[in-house]
């Protein structure tokens, strides 16, 4: 079949070059059979696909950004398990996964995109090129996942996402609520994000391939058992957020595993160190004290960096390892 011109479009089989709607409006059904591409006109378009996969090349609202005007044109996905690709979508203000379809976002994958999360599994990314003003809105994807060029996920006071944020091979980038986070780091560059509720109450069902974490502007408590966990950079957003270090035989760097984070704990044998500068080592306790504006506590030995690192302790029984320059 060739281009198919009608106001109400619906396709259950075959093979389609284009679905092409008219410019007053037009309601777009994709059930089933091979779409080329599916092309709205000026008004409001709805384009309901069952199968993401079904559109094989691109999904247009509007023809050109130009013809967009004041129109807003949505993207409703109706099966279950669907990926939709915005690399692949154009002049699209809205896009829907469905209420507990489990479908995936996928973003632009050429682009550096900031995902703005404000409630259950819905916010806005912005996408260069999907639309004239370069946002996409989003509801009921309980998956989304990042482009190949570093995204950065932030996540509103009500933001909430139910499946699993999924970084890419970029630097990809979580912002938490600003709000007192728990972030529970369990393997390489994944793990969950809670409240800190007497109760606590899950936020970030899951994330996973998120190199760098970024706390709210309360207090941050950041968990993790393996340093080699996290491959970027951790980040208080406040001034009181906390690093808690369950393991043993770990280096703590805070020039390269750590910024703005006021207190970090070590519970086991653990090595803390700084890379460079002019810094005195203020050591109280065994294992305590404090470096430039950072407290420590259970920290068996101390690594200085390139530059004067002065060490200054009252009783060597404080230091239970090595006190290296």
């Amino acid at each position: 079949l060739g281009d198919v011109y009608k106001r109400q479009i619906t396709i259950n089989a075959g093979t389609i070059t284009n679905v092409d709607g008219q410019d007053d409006g037009d309601t777009i059904n994709i059930n089933g059979g091979s779409v080329t591409n599916v092309i709205g006109g000026i008004g409001n378009d709805t384009i309901n696909i069952a199968n993401a996969s079904d559109v094989t090349d691109h999904i247009y609202g509007d023809t050109t950004a130009a013809n967009e005007g004041g129109s807003t044109d949505q993207i409703n996905i109706t099966g279950t398990g669907q990926s939709l690709d915005l690399s692949k979508v154009s002049f699209v203000e809205t896009v829907d996964g469905g209420l507990s379809n489990n479908n995936i976002l996928l973003a632009d994958g050429a682009a550096a995109n900031t995902w703005d999360i404000d409630t259950t599994d819905s916010g806005d990314v912005d996408v260069s090129g999907s639309d004239a003003e370069g946002s996409v809105a989003f509801d009921n994807f309980s998956f989304i996942t990042a482009g190949a060029s570093g995204d950065n996920f932030v996540f509103g006071a009500a933001g909430n996402i139910t499946g699993t944020v999924a970084g890419n091979t970029g630097s990809d980038t979580i912002s938490g609520r600003d709000a007192a986070n728990i972030w529970h780091i369990t393997s390489a560059n994944s793990g969950h994000v809670t409240d800190a509720q007497a109760t606590p109450v899950t936020y970030i069902n899951a994330f996973t391939g998120i190199e760098n974490l970024t706390g709210g502007t309360a207090v941050d408590t950041f968990e993790l058992t393996d340093m080699s966990d996290v491959v970027g950079l951790i980040t208080g957003g406040g001034t009181a957020d906390i690093l808690n270090l369950t393991a043993t035989g770990e280096t703590l760097n805070l020039t390269t595993d750590v910024s703005g984070v006021k207190t970090v704990n070590s519970i086991g044998s653990n090595t803390l160190a700084i890379n460079s500068g002019t810094n005195t080592w203020n050591i109280t306790d065994v294992g305590d004290g404090n470096v430039g504006s950072v407290d420590f506590t259970g920290f068996a030995a101390f690594t200085g960096g390139s530059g004067v690192d002065t060490f200054e302790l009252t009783d060597m029984s404080d230091v239970v390892g090595l006190i290296t320059g």
